[in-house]
């Protein structure tokens, strides 16, 4: 069986009230994706460039940026683990006038039970982040902005407890 047949991959498609160049700029510029991913981001553009980014200390990594077609593809990789599988995102924007379809493919996921949390997480992730980006975009524009998230754990049915304590 070939690595290829051996992973699995998330994909999300949103629908963004904006033009594709809006969107392209939210997803290339170290000023604008604090605004709906990571709170520190630098971007070498173009292809062999690279995306650094950080949800502060021992929360940082950069990814090769491998495809950069402005305005309609963006792919970040990383080099292959022990598994020999490369991960890779897949940014492909479509549209015409002011709205663009945004579709995520994160790729290079081992199939197995062993590895269903870290999928979910990732799948999960994506979703969150890229309804942040539909906000974002909806109401700030894109302008540099940062965001602020309190992420952890907390007892299922507590939502209203954990909302409490944050506000």
């Amino acid at each position: 069986m070939s690595k290829e047949t051996k992973q699995r991959s998330i994909e999300h498609v949103f629908e963004l009230r904006q033009p594709k160049e809006a969107v392209w700029k939210a997803l290339t510029s170290g000023d604008l994706i604090p605004g709906w991913y990571a709170p520190t981001a630098e971007v070498e553009p173009g292809a062999g460039g690279q995306m650094t980014l950080s949800w502060g200390p021992g929360m940082a990594g950069s990814e090769a940026i491998t495809i950069w077609e402005p305005n309609r593809r963006l792919t970040l990789e990383q080099p292959a683990g022990s598994n020999g599988l490369a991960k890779a995102v897949d940014f492909l924007l479509e549209g015409e006038g002011g709205t663009t379809t945004l579709r995520l493919i994160h790729s290079g996921f081992e199939l197995g039970a062993d590895w269903d949390d870290e999928f979910d997480a990732y799948k999960n992730g994506w979703f969150l982040y890229l309804t942040n980006l539909q906000h974002y975009m909806d109401v700030h524009g894109p302008v540099p902005t940062a965001q602020a998230a309190a992420i952890g754990a907390y007892k299922s049915g507590d939502e209203f407890g954990v909302f409490e304590a944050l506000t």
